[in-house]
């Protein structure tokens, strides 16, 4: 994304953030996650670098024991 244009790039945040913000309101979704990828050895089916954005009806346990660890520094 870095070799995008600032007006394209602020498009493309703009999606991510309303894509998001539609997977929020499916009461079954608790964790989006939005994602490069970029050639085979990174798992991409394209072999141009895109982007993907992940929906999960849970909490995935690494992204929760990171949330807990920072629960007391927050508050």
């Amino acid at each position: 994304m870095s070799d995008l244009f600032p007006p394209v790039l602020d498009n493309v945040l703009l999606a991510y953030k309303e894509r998001i913000e539609q997977l929020q309101c499916h009461e079954l979704i608790k964790y989006v996650q939005v994602f490069k990828n970029h050639g085979a050895s990174a798992g991409a089916s394209m072999s141009h670098s895109h982007s993907q954005i992940m929906a999960l009806p849970i909490v995935p346990p690494t992204v929760s024991a990171r949330l807990g660890s920072i629960e007391g520094v927050v508050r």
